[in-house]
């Protein structure tokens, strides 16, 4: 081993925990403690041992259990011996959580870590995570972390980039330096002697590649940390040491400071790390529809919070929300938000999701009515009360839970409505009112109904049971969908005339990869398109048109809702999926114009992916070019998986491997199998048109953060009937969160550049024009005093 002479190794003790997996929740409970325990153990025992561990959650868990342990940390880490790295709630799925939960990640944490320890991680760390989106080192860097420590994709997984050090350049220019974790993130057993194997390999990988590196150990997945046996193994490996290498125990810090003081040169890398695990894009789809839903709710609360609290008399509780997102983040998990977990995980995931909804929806519902209830409706009108969170005007067709005869704005204008279907049964009560309607910027707008009943009446309800035949075109001249009878199938979506889709087509591909897919890019197994079976027309009029198709395939049915939005000019398809299958994934096929990319929405920004039939991670939209230059998008509420090849753009909305299956386990027909997936499951898409990128991350925040309505009753009031609290509608850039600042004084307005360019925007906030210059994509926050006399510019940190 005399040619390694130039390496150089730093020893991370550490120990990956699996806070779930195939254990549950209260088992990777007392595996933290019981590894903690261990950990300051062997610090005691080795004075050359250095421990390092992530994760605030795990911190708070030993906080709230063993005081003594606890204190124990605190001193370790006053003394050097222990360090906090990865300053995130917990190392989550790298690629799904939205960009405000990757905000909270480090904002929850590293005031966490201040408060208890006195110092906040310097290393985002995320060892384990199955691959890791294009902006996180603008994330990193505002939450002052410098570098980043990751191991998968390993690098014959990742055609972009192989490298072990290298700088790695987000979407907005921001740049850290990054270390990916050579062989594994244990000691490859519980021993020593599979340790000092691995430790020569990394020893011989470092003088290939004339860079230090680090070599991690200690017992991981399920927690345990360094053992005796490692320690002593490695404390006679160093005074052995006939490798001429440098030899040192030490943290992430120590390793990325010698970096720093040998100046070296390393490689840049511009990108996303991608692919491994694709599987965990698109399993547990009720899962990540889950996520998806509590991240738009918390941030609807906050904003209406924010915007209201004031005027209706509720205090803002910044540690409500923070304990509520806490449950969100801890569901980010990167193997329960991947969906890799055993079934009984699952569960109280499913529960801790339903306890954020609970909460949130009691109080989206009473600021809702406590404005209700402060209108002054005493012209002896109902009203309709529409709220809108979002900083700019929306135009959105929402429904009424009565039926009217008349509706009316302020004006005196008569406003054109229509009645729908609003349960899937018969009865003088399954019906609404459906409307179109135009609420101001983070306001509500009220209309006079006329003719309030609940009840509908025998005449009209016969007459809209009577079966409708089909047309073979939905739509007018402005915007519609043709079906295709022959065919039975979807064909053209037109829109002003132009074709801005081919088709729709649901598509099931033969899937025999495990939960993971381990070892694919891409799903390439035979391909089945389905066709329609059935077809009900569910509502025509003059707001909008509402068809039903049936799609069947074995066991399994696929009912999609085609809803043309005349008010909004819009094409909205729900899906409704009853699915059975096992071994077989579940695609969405959007037909397109030829096109050798496609777009994505990724956390906080966009990115151009390869038409190359890749599975990707994705967020709220995807795009395509158009004939005439421009795009057409489709956003969704919930899926994360997606693919194009040269002439479509895909969702994969549902997967059913056998559950947790890990290759090279073989599966077999004596053993039992539950299988991912099945059951019921919903989800929607609409289908968009802009001149650029950058209009459809707006239609999806509108499209996942709908306004609330509320029919209200007659009754005096002290608020006025229309009002709007702060309009920031800006070109190319989007205010995503308002909210209390952490420290209790002022606000927050947190604001994304999304056209991906240099620019300056003016903003109006009360009386005062704030002048912004935007770096591409860049995320900026700004802190703002109660009586909006001082404003700036603060970090992720809100310091």
């Amino acid at each position: 081993m005399k040619e390694s002479r130039n390496a150089a190794i730093y020893l991370i003790g550490n120990a990956h925990l699996d806070i779930c997996w195939l254990w549950d929740y209260e088992e990777g409970f007392q595996e933290v403690r019981a590894t903690f325990r261990s950990a300051i153990d062997r610090i005691q025992e080795y004075e050359e041992h250095v421990f390092s561990s992530a994760s605030s959650a795990h911190y708070e868990m030993i906080l709230n259990t063993d005081p003594t342990l606890f204190q124990e940390i605190k001193e370790a880490v006053t003394i050097g011996r222990w360090h906090i790295v990865g300053g995130w709630y917990l190392q989550p799925d790298c690629n799904a959580p939205s960009g405000e939960s990757f905000v909270r990640q480090g904002l929850y944490a590293q005031h966490f870590f201040q408060e208890h320890f006195g110092v906040m991680a310097s290393s985002g760390y995320n060892v384990d995570s199955f691959g890791h989106n294009a902006n996180l080192p603008q994330i990193l860097s505002k939450q002052n972390m410098d570098s980043y420590v990751f191991m998968r994709p390993f690098p014959e997984e990742c055609r972009e980039n192989k490298e072990y050090l290298f700088r790695w350049k987000g979407i907005d220019g921001t740049s850290i330096i990054a270390s990916r974790v050579p062989i594994s993130y244990t000691a490859v057993d519980a021993w020593g002697t599979n340790l000092i194997h691995k430790l020569h390999e990394i020893i011989q990988l470092s003088h290939t590649l004339q860079i230090p590196m680090m070599c991690f150990y200690g017992i991981g997945d399920h927690g345990g940390g360094p053992t005796q046996e490692n320690l002593e193994a490695l404390k006679h490996e160093i005074s052995s040491n006939e490798t001429g290498a440098l030899i040192v125990h030490g943290s992430t810090r120590d390793y990325f400071e010698y970096i720093a003081e040998k100046n070296l040169k390393v490689s840049e890398f511009a990108g996303e790390l991608q692919h491994h695990a694709i599987g965990c894009y698109s399993l547990m789809a009720d899962i990540k529809y889950l996520n998806n839903l509590c991240e738009n709710k918390l941030l609807m609360a906050e904003k209406l919070n924010a915007a209201f609290g004031s005027l209706i008399g509720m205090e803002y509780d910044s540690k409500r929300f923070e304990d509520t997102w806490k449950k969100v983040l801890f569901n980010q998990f990167h193997d329960i938000l991947g969906g890799c977990c055993a079934p009984s995980v699952n569960a109280g995931v499913r529960y801790r999701y339903g306890h954020v909804l609970n909460d949130i929806r009691e109080l989206e519902n009473l600021i809702i009515q406590r404005i209700g209830s402060g209108l002054d409706t005493s012209d002896g009108f109902m009203r309709l009360l529409v709220v809108n969170s979002h900083p700019w005007a929306v135009t959105e067709t929402v429904n009424l839970d009565c039926l009217v005869e008349k509706i009316i704005d302020d004006e005196g204008t008569e406003l054109t409505f229509q009645c729908v279907r609003s349960v899937p049964t018969s009865g003088f009560y399954a019906y609404k009112t459906r409307v179109t309607l135009t609420v101001p910027a983070l306001g509500y707008a009220t209309w006079k109904l006329i003719g309030v009943h609940a009840l509908m009446d025998s005449e009209t309800f016969a007459l809209l049971g009577q079966a409708k035949v089909p047309e073979s075109v939905l739509g007018n001249e402005n915007i519609s969908v043709a079906l295709d009878s022959e065919k039975r199938e979807i064909g053209e979506i037109r829109k002003d005339g132009k074709i801005i889709l081919k088709g729709i087509r649901p598509v099931i591909i033969e899937d025999p990869s495990d939960a993971w897919s381990h070892g694919l890019v891409s799903y390439d197994g035979m391909r089945t398109y389905l066709q329609i079976t059935d077809v009900k027309v569910f509502s025509v009029g003059q707001v909008c048109e509402e068809y039903e198709l049936t799609y069947t395939y074995g066991s399994s049915t696929l009912k999609m809702r085609v809803i043309v939005d005349f008010g909004r000019n819009a094409i909205e398809i729900q899906c409704d999926v009853f699915w059975a299958e096992k071994h077989k994934m579940l695609k969405l096929v959007f037909e397109t114009e030829e096109s050798r990319e496609f777009y994505s929405e990724i956390p906080y920004g966009w990115i151009a992916r390869n038409s190359d039939k890749a599975e990707y991670p994705c967020q709220r939209w995807i795009s395509k070019i158009v004939s005439d230059g421009s795009y057409v998008g489709i956003v969704n509420d919930g899926i994360y998986s997606c693919s194009s090849t040269s002439s479509t753009l895909e969702y994969g909305l549902l997967r059913s491997p056998a559950a947790a299956h890990h290759i090279p386990a073989v599966l077999n027909d004596t053993s039992f199998h539950l299988y991912s997936d099945q059951g019921p499951f919903n989800c929607s898409f609409l289908i968009c048109t802009g001149k650029e990128n950058s209009c459809f991350t707006k239609d999806a925040i509108q499209f996942n953060q709908r306004p609330v309505t509320l029919v209200e009753s007659i009754h005096t009031g002290f608020l006025p009937l229309q009002n709007s609290i702060l309009d920031l509608d800006a070109d190319g850039v989007v205010v995503t969160t308002i909210k209390k600042a952490e420290s209790g004084e002022g606000w927050i307005i947190r604001a994304v550049e999304t056209r991906g360019e240099h620019h300056a925007e003016d903003m109006l906030l009360g009386d005062t024009t704030v002048s912004l210059e935007f770096k591409p994509f860049e995320i900026k926050s700004l802190l703002i005093s109660d009586d909006y006399r001082m404003i700036r510019e603060t970090d992720l940190l809100e310091a």
